[in-house]
């Protein structure tokens, strides 16, 4: 069914079914009768205030008063402002405040009443806008006229990429702990790792000068993005070959940043009406699949000339040099005293960002750019306003 498209609908009872908890609509999950379902409300900062509970149908009224709340806050922010492409992260993230508690539909079709509504509003608009930013990037307004009468020209044209990376090697990396300090690494390790996902989509997506909303996932060390096939299958290769050669900098192998894409056609949207698996989900396997071959070949894209002084050449000192007891790499090292431990610098930031986050209050992420910018405004200017705005960021 297309987008915009209207289908008869039964009458729900109650009419405004909450959204459901993902968790508690598989087939081994309780029934739907005992259904867990989320809270209609802007997205909390508090844990306790986001699980889902067993709560009763919404009321128009909800939806009305969260609405609202949105619209003034976006007509605060869109005041006079003319926007550039870094603010549609302020207007995605108030998507995402106000409507990742609603259902993405609130009617079910006649012969599945007891369908979940598993799909938030903020899931189903970012997609849409995903696919949107594809279609723009690869087609004119007259193919895109066509593709939406169902014209067959464009339909089975690779307009899109789905991308995915998972980063290798995350189990011994976050276990690699003594037991000194192992909570606190873990911890910061975990973190890290989270970070260090998001951070490495985001710059393949700034490479293909793309914004977040292609973002479709990142975490536990993977992420998928929907990019325009014609910017990605012609820079990946330069990609692959930029980000390992910096893991290995930072890591010397330890963790490795595999890629992978696959081409997608417009008719691989199409829900499969045979049943079974659809077709895009079927992209999704075959990018896995893609993924597992290339594991057995890591690093190749660092190419031969590199690879003598990556792989052979000594990367440190050895003999009688002290070497840490978590990571077993040489460095500076500061011993404890109970314990006789040795840690070098970097694990020892580790610990020390573990204990940080046992509560944090908010995290702000920046380009390196602004950070330039922050140091060499902190030397010219201690005493300024720019001082005062920086050391505010």
């Amino acid at each position: 069914m297309k987008e915009g498209e209207t289908e008869i609908s039964a009458t729900l009872s109650p009419p405004w079914e909450p959204l459901s908890a993902l968790l508690t609509c598989q087939p081994l999950a309780p029934t739907a009768s005992v259904r867990r379902r989320v809270r209609l409300q802007p997205l909390p900062l508090q844990s306790g205030d986001i699980l889902p509970d067993l709560l009763s149908a919404d009321s128009p009224v909800d939806y009305d008063k969260l609405w609202k709340q949105f619209k003034n806050e976006f007509a605060d922010f869109a005041e006079e402002n003319v926007f550039a492409s870094a603010e549609m992260t302020t207007i995605l993230s108030l998507l995402h405040k106000y409507t990742s508690s609603m259902p993405a539909e609130t009617a079910t079709h006649q012969q599945n009443l007891a369908a979940p509504f598993d799909i938030s509003l903020y899931m189903h608009l970012k997609t849409t806008a995903a696919i949107a930013a594809c279609l723009h990037d690869n087609l004119s307004d007259d193919e895109i006229d066509a593709l939406w009468r169902d014209d067959t020209a464009p339909s089975q044209r690779g307009l899109f990429a789905l991308v995915k990376g998972d980063i290798s090697g995350t189990q011994d990396f976050l276990y690699l702990l003594t037991s000194s300090g192992a909570a606190r690494g873990l911890r910061a390790r975990s973190f890290y790792l989270q970070l260090l996902t998001e951070t490495i989509a985001r710059w393949i997506l700034r490479k293909a000068e793309l914004s977040e909303i292609n973002l479709l996932f990142a975490g536990g060390g993977h992420f998928y993005v929907l990019w325009p096939y014609s910017k990605t299958a012609e820079y990946i290769d330069e990609w692959r070959q930029k980000i390992s050669a910096t893991l290995w900098q930072a890591h010397r192998g330890d963790l490795y940043l595999n890629l992978g894409l696959v081409r997608i056609t417009p008719d691989d949207f199409e829900e499969n009406e045979a049943g079974g698996e659809s077709q895009f989900a079927q992209k999704w396997s075959e990018v896995t699949r893609q993924m597992a071959s290339h594991k057995q070949r890591k690093w190749l894209e660092l190419g031969a000339e590199n690879m003598q002084d990556y792989f052979f050449a000594p990367q440190e000192k050895g003999g009688t040099k002290e070497i840490c007891d978590v990571c077993h790499f040489e460095g500076k090292m500061v011993f404890e005293k109970e314990s006789e431990t040795g840690k070098c610098e970097r694990c020892r930031e580790f610990e020390k960002l573990g204990k940080e986050l046992r509560a944090p209050q908010y995290m702000i992420t920046i380009s390196r750019a602004l950070a330039r910018f922050i140091r060499f405004s902190r030397r010219i200017a201690k005493e300024s306003w720019i001082w005062r705005a920086t050391a505010a960021i």
